[in-house]
């Protein structure tokens, strides 16, 4: 057996961590790697001067470390270069170049919010009790006491609320922006990106958004006087990309003809100068030919859903009143009946959420009916639910003031059925994940070769879904290959929250098995790479091998299993600690000296966002074992177990 490493000597390093390599143990390559770093990073900064970087901060609201620093082509618009800095958290962004002329004004452009799900204490907060752990000043760390808190109830006023319809496509969003000349440009950007653009994997969206915009069009006069702004980008076209002339008729030398502009009705407010604070109209792109989890009778279309106001970003929702929307269940606008300045109207209001609530809960179960019913009737899978499964993505609940606006800047709240909720194709989510590798499972018990073209027949997806999710795909469903000669070594992973046992067990383990069994902890190394690291030099000396994570989706989990593989280990052991949050939070209120997950209110914090991350593991993830640990005696057993197989 080849001796194992120095763990100090490994080479660690990752721009992720604060930790310093001392020069002993610093690669010659190092310097170079570095140089390379801070070349690219001077790249970006050579888009734009630091002068006019730090004036887009304020703009932002943000630090140069929470910004990108970027040069994009505006598709919409011939490929016009547009020089931005980026707000990596919101999306937001500052127009400082347009066709590399500096702008006198800098342009701030509010990007879509992320649309939550609805719960019940959005209306209706309940009094919760909260853990606090205090000390006395000088107090020793035996000396700290923890005490029980119990917040108010909670009740969120508004003035109405808006149900509308949950498409189910692309969002796009529709926008105006000047040039340095004084020029005005519209163009359109998805949610994740500055611009639109046509691609293999989205699709020909500039070709279906010009499509829409071309079948209902009016003319606008432009002149000093009239209601319109004079606008460059032109409409009078549906090829990929839009002209920047103002008037394609030639024949009137005159130019009496100059002032007029054909412009699709859709957007006709982004022109209408009464209208000028809206910067912002934001669509569904949907129908049949961007297919999605809901089947439409319609190819495409582009479905209005609200504005955004140059005004702090101020979102208002276009209500369809028309009567073709009656046809659409549970979509209304409704008005409340109270008095905000009325200090004794906390009942009516209390009335109020509750009714809303019970509208919601009624939304949720009958949408799931009727999807249920539509896959009954076209002879649809109940269980793999993939694209044109559904007939409701569900709706989408805006909470309003009296002007109209949201209460709470950006947020809007989706109202899904239960499987809806399990569904979303666009972000390849866990829950798609899960149904990917049942899939897979199923294929291998009808022997049915596992490869691109049969992974495509049985998911029974069109050319642009697997065009989009091909990569995806591939890498989760294709079996690990595993290299020969096959190692002896065993591999287990172990998943759960934080101060769950994890790191008890693994180390009792390692403690107790006269180094056979090898522990790697991410909060003492840093980062998942190092342990990457770690694990390659310690399967190779022969030893068995514990990865102490919390390991909390099945992509966490999958990467070591095909890590192994690549390692000569064919069986990947998980064992899945399911001790109470309530377990949890008590330890990490009074758990001193833990290397990244601090004690009290904020390591309870970590645990509640760790259980709206954690997607417990299933037996289709491909490991060999999987076993639930719900106890310290269970626990207890199970190294028992391991230690006493350590010589069989």
């Amino acid at each position: 057996m080849e001796p194992i490493p120095d763990i100090s000597k490994l080479n660690i390093n990752d721009s992720t961590t604060n930790t310093t390599p001392s020069p002993s143990t610093t690669p010659n390559k190092k310097p170079q790697q570095q140089q390379q770093q801070n070349s690219k990073q001077a790249a970006k900064v050579a888009l734009l001067t630091e002068e006019q970087i730090k004036k887009c901060l304020p703009i932002l609201k943000c630090e140069v470390k929470d910004c990108n620093i970027q040069m994009n082509l505006d598709h919409f618009n011939n490929g016009l270069p547009i020089h931005m800095v980026i707000n990596k958290e919101t999306n937001d962004f500052v127009i400082v170049k347009v066709d590399n002329q500096e702008l006198e004004e800098y342009q701030l452009i509010y990007s879509v919010p992320k649309i939550q799900s609805f719960k019940k204490d959005v209306l209706i907060q309940q009094p919760q009790p909260q853990q606090k752990s205090e000390s006395s000043a000088g107090a020793d760390d035996e000396d700290t006491t923890v005490t029980t808190v119990t917040t108010v109830k909670t009740i969120t006023k508004f003035n109405s609320y808006y149900i509308s319809n949950k498409w189910n496509g692309m969002n796009i969003q529709v926008f105006k922006y000047n040039g340095a000349d004084g020029k005005i440009y519209i163009s359109a950007k998805p949610r994740a990106s500055p611009f639109i653009q046509n691609d293999l994997k989205s699709g020909p969206i500039i070709d279906f958004i010009n499509e829409i915009f071309s079948r209902d069009q009016i003319e606008i006069t432009t002149e000093n006087d009239g209601n319109y702004f004079k606008v460059t980008t032109n409409f009078n076209n549906t090829t990929t990309t839009t002209t920047t002339t103002t008037n394609n008729n030639n024949n009137d030398d005159d130019g009496s003809n100059n002032n007029k502009l054909m412009v699709p009705k859709l957007i006709e407010s982004l022109f209408l100068k009464k209208e000028k604070e809206i910067q912002s109209i934001v669509f569904e792109l949907c129908g049949n030919k961007l297919p999605h989890i809901v089947k439409y009778d319609f190819d495409i279309d582009l479905k209005p859903l609200f504005t955004i106001s140059t005004q702090g970003g101020l979102i208002k929702p276009i209500i369809d009143d028309s009567k073709d929307n009656g046809q659409i269940q549970f979509v209304q606008y409704v008005k409340i009946n109270n008095n905000n300045d009325n200090n004794n109207n906390d009942n009516d209001n209390e009335e109020d959420n509750k009714k809303l609530i019970e509208l919601i809960d009624e939304i949720k179960i009958n949408l799931l009916k009727e999807n249920q019913e539509f896959r009954k009737v076209n002879g649809l899978s109940e269980n793999m639910i993939w694209f044109n499964h559904f007939l409701q993505e569900g709706r989408v609940l805006y909470l309003l003031n009296d002007q109209g606006t949201l209460i709470n800047h950006r947020q809007i709240y989706s109202i899904k059925p239960k499987d809806a909720e399990k569904s979303h194709w666009e972000q390849f989510d866990n829950g798609i994940q899960t149904k990917l590798l049942m899939t897979v499972k199923e294929m291998t018990e009808k022997s049915i070769p596992i490869d691109k073209d049969t992974l495509r027949k049985e998911l029974d997806l069109d050319q642009v879904s697997w065009n989009r999710h091909e990569n995806d795909i591939c890498s989760l469903a294709l079996p690990p290959v595993v290299t020969t000669p096959l190692s002896k070594s065993k591999l287990v992973i172990t998943c759960g929250l934080p101060a769950c046992g994890k790191s008890y067990f693994a180390q009792a383990i390692s403690e107790r098995s006269s180094g056979t069994w090898k522990r790697i902890n991410q909060d003492d190394l840093g980062t998942r790479k190092k342990c990457e690291d770690l694990l390659k030099q310690y399967l190779k000396a022969g030893h068995n091998v514990i990865i102490d994570r919390c390991n909390q989706d099945i992509g966490q989990r999958r990467n070591w299993i095909k890590l192994a593989a690549s390692l000569g280990v064919a069986q990947v052991h998980l064992i899945w600690f399911t001790i109470d949050q309530t377990i949890c939070k008590g330890r990490i209120v009074v758990r001193e000296n833990h290397p990244t997950i601090p004690k009290g209110d904020e390591g309870i914090a970590i645990i509640d966002k760790f259980l709206t991350m954690f997607v417990p593991p299933s037996e289709f993830e491909g490991f060999a074992s999987l076993t639930q640990v719900s106890s310290e005696q269970e626990s207890n057993d199970l190294i028992e177990k391991y230690i006493s197989t350590i010589d069989s």
